[in-house]
């Protein structure tokens, strides 16, 4: 069993407040995004040019507003569940325990709607039983949406409410375009009533869902996982961008 089907609730590793499971107690998701633009530092790139957080106000989306990468989304730390580090851009996610899976939040203070995340996912080390998800709309362990793509070319869009897991897309599916250790992935969730979850691996569009009742705004994140020892990935320039409603 691979990262398909994350468990939730308090067997999960939650990287120091948020998503559902990551290094147990290692603060690691960092960098609040800002809220106003004229409130921004010069570490952070503004992210409220058009009122893109918060709970949206519903519409279609018209365009990317504003970015964030990975090393100013995330933080490297280690716990017993396991590690992570970077190499420049790029990061690295090492999950120590089988049927275990790690969660990396962004650690911020307003809520995403709408979102796109791209990032060149590699396998390193380790199992070859092996998944990820790219995750939007984390509200909490029990709440969120994540679009996952998994060795043997498997792929799943699913949503959690209140706890329980629900498949988009009718269970795991396969694709001849999703590579067994080397993957561009970009991931978008739009929409409120309903939500929209897409997902492209090497450039193309591999499944749609549409949620009618859709979650609200959240956080959002990295999840990885294995089935069998550990396993290393690598994240390669990972880019979060906020969308207009």
């Amino acid at each position: 069993m691979s990262d398909a089907e994350p468990p939730v609730g308090p067997d999960d590793a939650d990287s120091g407040g948020g998503f559902a499971s990551l290094l147990n107690s290692t603060p690691k998701v960092i960098t609040a995004i800002a809220a106003l633009i004229g409130a921004v530092s010069g570490l952070l790139i503004a992210l409220n040019k058009a009122g893109v957080l918060g709970d949206g106000g519903g519409g279609g989306s018209s365009g990317t507003t504003t970015t964030e990468e990975a090393d100013s989304l995330f933080q490297a730390g280690r716990s017993p569940a396991g590690r992570v580090y970077f190499d420049g851009k790029t990061m690295y996610v090492r999950v120590n325990n089988a049927k275990a899976p790690m969660v990396l939040r962004a650690d911020q203070s307003d809520p995403l709607q709408h979102v796109a995340m791209r990032t060149r996912v590699r396998w390193v080390s380790g199992a070859t039983d092996y998944g990820f998800s790219l995750l939007c709309r984390y509200r909490n362990p029990k709440n969120y949406y994540l679009l996952a793509v998994l060795s043997g070319s498997r792929y799943n869009i699913a949503r959690y409410r209140d706890g329980r897991l629900t498949s988009l897309t009718r269970g795991f599916q396969t694709s001849t375009y999703i590579g067994e250790d080397d993957n561009d992935v970009k991931a978008s969730c739009v929409g409120e009533s309903p939500t929209t979850l897409t997902l492209e691996v090497n450039g193309h569009r591999i499944a749609q869902a549409s949620d009618p009742a859709g979650l609200p705004a959240g956080n959002i994140g990295i999840r990885v996982g294995t089935g069998e020892s550990f396993v290393t990935t690598s994240f390669e320039d990972f880019v979060l961008s906020l969308l207009e409603a």
